[in-house]
């Protein structure tokens, strides 16, 4: 995967899904950042995408909330995170939360940046994706599946149920791109309780 191509389609996804708040831009020459502890797919993103503040994506079905690399929210004690020793090391750096406050975060141990969540009120965190580049494709897919192919009418009824057949196409996407512990991770994360 190419950072090149999947940035760009976040951006339009941010702005194809009814952004809350937020502007956000792809750019093609990197920016030059002096942050220490970030490396890898994590560096490439925040050199390729400007924003100063939060974006916040308008989804239905999994709202995230991307953090610009200055956020207060990339701070491990604005979700009470701050004691677990994941983040005491800076091995894991949080750049995006639901807006249920579920916690994104990737390892920036490893240069792919393997991306984990962390469910509001849980201990163990799930992974995501294998990499960031993996974790962002598969939101381009669901968002662009909630926009184009539902029309954003993922509810069954009125008391917010998701459509099964959505429901059976994000399984899908997940069944044919992920397997062990982020096939997993996303299913928890995601469809548990559906």
């Amino acid at each position: 995967m190419e950072i090149k191509n999947i940035l760009p389609d976040l951006v339009e996804c941010f702005y194809l899904s009814n952004r809350i708040d937020g502007e956000i831009e792809f750019l093609e020459n990197p920016l030059l950042l002096t942050v220490n502890n970030i490396s890898g797919q994590l560096l490439e993103y925040y050199q390729h995408l400007s924003f100063a503040e939060d974006c916040y994506f308008g989804n239905q079905f999994f709202d995230i909330v991307l953090l610009p690399i200055q956020s207060e929210g990339t701070r491990p004690e604005t979700f009470g995170v701050h004691h677990d020793e994941r983040f005491q090391k800076n091995d894991y750096i949080i750049f995006a939360h639901t807006t249920s406050d579920d916690v994104i975060f990737c390892d920036v141990r490893d240069e792919k940046c393997p991306v984990y969540g962390l469910i509001s009120g849980g201990e163990y965190p799930h992974k995501l994706g294998d990499s960031l580049y993996d974790f962002l494709s598969f939101y381009i897919k669901i968002v662009k599946l909630e926009i184009n192919d539902y029309h954003e009418e993922i509810y069954s009824d009125n008391n917010f149920n998701i459509k099964k057949e959505f429901v059976a196409d994000v399984s899908n996407i997940i069944n044919n791109n992920f397997s062990g512990e982020s096939h997993e991770g996303l299913i928890t994360f995601l469809l548990s309780g559906l």
